[in-house]
């Protein structure tokens, strides 16, 4: 970072130019993220940006252009990386206080070993930034180590994403695709990347003699924000989300403004873009956290499962013996056996390379949430229901969440 800065104005419209390298639901995060990340300190952003694409798709040159504003990048000096250790990255995450850290190329692994210790170590990592901890630990003579907090905001980079419903909640996801980006335009920027810490070292000049002002004044309008944002949303943490991210654009454009770079009426357009742009994330977002619901990810599994025979289902009043019984059905409704339905699901997806960790409580919690279960007296997920003769702990479901064509039938 530059100790003097030089042409603060004509670095900041390098900083502006960087919103046309790449579509608006692309860049404008990433700009807001940029100039978000000083205020760390002041307004705790607990949530990840996630750059999402495939190989080639430029997703780490893109984020390496952005953190430019930091130092000198390039998509090979990025300074985190998910092959580091757990220790290494809360270490990195605590260090790069007030800016952004940059942990490259989520990416599935070959070796089945691998790809869960690279899940475990996203979990945790994410969940540190969800939650603004770091971990205690000790060390052999019983005395506590440093606890390593999150202080800056963490800009992710994968072809894949974790998985698990309360990561992905935590997780705002940025699609990349090559044939959007403007490629002249990203050399161009690439070119002009050493001006960019020129414009972070003014905003930091400009920043500095209002922050007490501002660590009132920001809150104030993150909590307008999220209001507006919670109208569209039933997640709690997306609304938050978007706050901040509106809020960094509001930052930016406030500095631009005052080094004379931007109008009213070119504020208020850029206003209108992020506020179209955030509101579809949301809708996205919400889309993508529902397909991690336990719930959800129960049903739909075992409707596949039954659709390809996988596992079967016998008749309530009939006397089968099926090798691949989970449980039974009737016309209204399907009456699992809790483990083996669960054991199943759980098995069916770990040999596809996912995992079903929830335990029958969650599992349960979140079928009931979802209105899928007739549940007996008290507190139990499970009902109480007679079965060829015997009565039976079972988790009793419309039938017509597993088998559609029953629905269609009646």
């Amino acid at each position: 970072m530059p100790e003097e800065p030089e042409d603060v104005s004509g670095a900041l419209r390098k900083s502006l130019a960087l919103l046309d390298v790449a579509p608006a639901e692309v860049t404008i995060p990433l700009l807001s993220s940029v100039f978000l990340a000083p205020l760390c300190e002041f307004l705790h952003p607990d949530f990840v940006v996630f750059l999402l694409g495939k190989t080639g798709s430029l997703k780490s040159t893109l984020a390496a252009l952005f953190l430019s504003h930091f130092g000198d990048f390039d998509r090979t000096s990025l300074p985190g990386s998910w092959e580091s250790t757990d220790n290494a990255l809360e270490r990195r995450l605590s260090t790069l206080k007030d800016t952004l850290c940059v942990v490259d190329d989520y990416a599935p692994r070959a070796d089945a070993s691998a790809q869960r210790k690279q899940e475990q170590r996203a979990q945790r990592v994410i969940r540190s930034m969800g939650n603004l901890s770091g971990r205690s630990r000790l060390r052999a003579d019983l005395s506590e180590r440093p606890e390593y907090k999150p202080r800056g905001l963490m800009l992710s980079t994968g072809e894949d994403l974790p998985p698990g419903q309360s990561i992905l909640a935590r997780i705002l996801t940025i699609e990349v695709e090559r044939d959007r980006l403007d490629m002249e335009g990203i050399t161009q920027a690439q070119q002009n990347a050493y001006r960019l810490p020129h414009a972070m070292a003014g905003y930091i000049e400009w920043l500095v003699p209002q922050l007490d002002e501002l660590a009132q004044t920001l809150a104030e309008q993150w909590r307008q924000h999220r209001v507006r944002f919670s109208q569209n949303s039933a997640h709690l943490r997306i609304p938050e989300i978007l706050a901040y991210l509106a809020l960094g654009i509001d930052l930016f454009t406030s500095f631009a403004q005052d080094q004379g770079i931007l109008s009213e009426s070119e504020i208020q357009d850029l206003a209108l873009r992020t506020h179209k742009v955030l509101l579809g994330f949301g809708q996205a977002h919400g889309a993508r956290v529902q397909e991690e619901d336990p719930a959800e990810v129960f049903l739909s599994t075992l409707s596949a499962m039954l659709a390809q025979g996988a596992v079967d289902l016998a008749y309530r009043a009939s006397s089968d013996e099926l090798d691949n019984l989970i449980g039974w059905k009737d016309s209204d409704y399907a009456y699992l056996i809790p483990d083996a339905a669960r054991h199943a699901v759980a098995r069916y997806l770990r040999e596809g390379g996912g995992h079903f960790p929830h335990s029958p409580r969650a599992l349960g919690k979140a079928l009931d949430g979802r209105g899928a279960l007739v549940k007996g007296k008290g507190t139990r997920s499970t009902n109480q229901v007679k079965v060829q003769g015997k009565k039976r702990r079972v988790l009793q479901i419309p039938i017509h969440l597993l088998e559609p064509e029953a629905d269609d039938e009646s």
